[in-house]
């Protein structure tokens, strides 16, 4: 009896973390794709739209996905006409009507270089996992390196700091930034993926060790004055 009802412990939990994120997953999925086409058609029939437009008013059933294609032709669209220097140039005297109004300008200047950043071409300054004693000397947390302060915020500092966002448990999408000295950091193989799991999981889930890059510093890039 102790091997039956051990052997049912073990293959229920087995199944249990087979079956359980992955319907979490469809169904985390499958509810974001319904919620971006609900705003996105909604959005465009209260600008005007017929909803002659939209395939489902000829079908007997809606078509999940419209929005986020809807939605992807547009930006694409958009991102298009702005490269021509035509269109470019009102874009341009609009951010400056912009950066005239005061609080606005402060926080379309924060986004635009959130995202501009975010979404840069080189992000490798965002693939890098280190460990550093944080809330005090002796203790640890995981940290991302978003990059080397620049300006005033290098200056003040006696040597080379790099800015760091130190993820909370459960949400990583809150958290700390902190600026590091590049000795008391400590450069992990671990991905940033692998990173995340322990920071949601609480350290619950622990990735496997990595075969080591022989990476143990970080390289100093030259600091702007």
């Amino acid at each position: 009896m102790k091997k039956l009802n051990g052997f049912l412990k073990k293959s229920f939990f087995a199944g249990f973390l087979v079956v359980v994120p992955l319907i979490g997953s469809v169904w985390l999925l499958w509810s974001s794709i319904l919620w971006i086409d609900q705003k996105v058609i909604g959005f465009l029939e209260s600008f005007g739209f017929p909803q002659t437009w939209n395939p489902s008013y000829y079908l007997p059933f809606d078509i999940p996905g419209l929005g986020i294609l809807v939605l992807f032709a547009g930006l694409v669209s958009i991102g298009a006409l702005a490269r021509f220097y035509f269109v470019n140039y009102f874009i341009t005297q609009g951010e400056r009507v912009i950066n005239r109004i005061p609080l606005f300008r402060n926080i379309y200047s924060a986004m635009k270089q959130l995202f501009s950043t975010v979404f840069s071409e080189n992000q490798d300054r965002f693939r890098k996992v280190v460990l550093v004693e944080f809330p005090r000397k002796g203790v640890y947390a995981l940290g991302l390196i978003t990059g080397i302060a620049h300006g005033e915020l290098q200056a003040k500092t006696s040597q080379t700091v790099y800015n760091v966002f130190l993820p909370t448990t459960p949400n990583p999408t809150s958290g700390f930034f902190i600026m590091f000295p590049q000795d008391e950091m400590t450069v992990m193989d671990m991905t940033v993926e692998d990173a995340f799991k322990v920071i949601i999981s609480g350290g619950i889930v622990t990735p496997p060790v990595r075969a080591s890059t022989g990476v143990s510093s970080i390289s100093s890039p030259s600091v702007p004055s």
